[in-house]
């Protein structure tokens, strides 16, 4: 062991902390040097100053709270490496307290701890490193009216972010936290089993704020791909219906197509028709197009047909009809005919055609007829969008009028192919 000569590192083997210990803790973590740490007022927790506490009141609290350690899926990998350093370097008892939640009384000693809810680990390793230490230094917050489980868990989670000896949150354990948050019944984040497009979307914007809190992201960070599949899979978990069908790759497109009738039907090895989607990011597809030739020059060479249905990936289910209509009738379809009108691609003499998109919603199926998982033409949503387009907006689907209560209009012959 390293020989400790200063007032702030203590030998592993010392029985208490002291007053005096607790003052220069507070000199170095208080709320007004380190803000990012204490001030949680608005997730339901008041700080209340920082105090000695008995390990037994910190223990009576992790045996009976079952809630302990919501915010993390495993066991902290870095506990034995915290043992060690606490046996060779000592206590630096400037480091942060212990924060804790506890019942309302006149004074700390009244008060029963009720979570423990950041510094769990630390914890651990000091029973393992310094076991004769009878106490430790606490954070204490009081509930207000803001608390929830959901909150405490938020705030656990997004402490585990800020200092070097937790682990930071990964894709597994952010599943975990938000399905823990969703069993926090009466908050904002539970979530019945058929939640109405409404329900849904106002549930994604309450989860997407609680991930940019806890990841220290950005708000357009949390639209990325990722985390949509991380909700998307809790949802799926916690057997939430969700209302459109979410594409991960262009197999997934193709296989449902097949369920409608859409095979490939080549005559030959040469001649015929094949089936591929491609996503709505249109400035990939040329490149596809070439590797799908590459694939089979020969069927090309002689006629062969490859039709592309588009598909919108992973809609927003804050709002699933618009950002599907825009994705597709403007980010894809606009700008990929005027890349076409500019550059006239030939492509070998190789013959693609764009069918349509690739219909993923309830809604859009609740309001055209066009089913979920078959083929609707750019045609058809392109005049759905224009006719709707500030109920789709504002996400008042209500204000569209249902396919059922609308008269029977003339289809093109794509439509009327394609919507038999």
């Amino acid at each position: 062991m390293i020989k400790l000569n200063n007032k702030f590192m203590l030998n592993s083997n010392i029985i208490e902390f002291t007053n005096d210990h607790l003052d220069i803790n507070k000199d170095f973590y208080n709320i007004k040097r380190k803000p990012e740490y204490f001030s949680f007022d608005d997730k339901g927790l008041s700080y209340q100053g920082t105090y000695l506490f008995s390990n037994e009141r910190i223990q009576n609290a992790i045996i009976h709270d079952s809630n302990n350690q919501l915010f993390r899926q495993t066991r902290n990998s870095k506990i034995p490496g915290m043992k060690h350093d606490i046996k060779e370097r000592g206590i630096d008892i400037r480091e942060k307290p212990l924060q804790i939640v506890c019942t309302k009384g006149e004074n700390m000693e009244d008060v029963r701890v009720e979570h423990l809810f950041n510094g769990n680990s630390f914890n651990e390793a000091l029973y393992g490193a310094a076991p004769d230490l009878e106490n430790r230094m606490c954070a204490v917050y009081f509930k207000n009216a803001n608390f929830t489980l959901a909150n405490l868990i938020q705030v656990g989670a997004y402490l585990n972010t800020l200092d070097y000896q937790s682990e930071p949150l990964n894709d597994a354990s952010l599943a975990v936290i938000l399905k823990r948050m969703m069993e926090d019944e009466g908050s904002v984040y539970a979530l019945k089993p058929n939640p109405t497009n409404k329900e849904l979307s106002k549930w994604k914007k309450e989860v997407e704020k609680a991930v940019v809190f806890m990841m220290g992201v950005t708000e357009e960070q949390v639209q990325q791909s990722k985390y949509t599949k991380i909700i998307e899979d809790v949802l799926n978990e916690k057997s939430v219906y969700i209302p459109y069908i979410s594409i991960s790759n262009e197999k997934q497109v193709v296989e449902q197509l097949r369920k409608f009738g859409y095979h490939d039907n080549v005559v030959n090895g040469y001649d015929g028709v094949k089936w591929a989607s491609y996503g709505s990011n249109w400035k990939g597809m040329l490149s596809s197009d070439m590797k799908a030739y590459d694939e089979d020059p020969t069927f090309y060479k002689h006629g062969g047909v490859l039709k592309r249905v588009i598909h919108c990936g992973k809609p927003d289910m804050k709002n699933p009809l618009y950002d599907f209509c825009k994705r597709l009738v403007v980010d894809w379809k606009q700008e990929w005919d005027k890349f076409e009108a500019f550059v006239d691609p030939v492509r070998n003499g190789m013959h693609v055609e764009i069918v349509g998109v690739f219909q993923q919603l309830d809604i859009l199926e609740e309001k055209t007829g066009f089913k979920k998982g078959d083929i609707m033409s750019f045609d058809a949503l392109k005049h759905f969008w224009k006719s709707n387009y500030e109920a789709i907006r504002d996400g008042d689907y209500s204000k569209i009028p249902n396919h059922k209560d609308k008269k029977k209009v003339k289809l093109s012959k794509l439509e009327e192919k394609f919507a038999a």
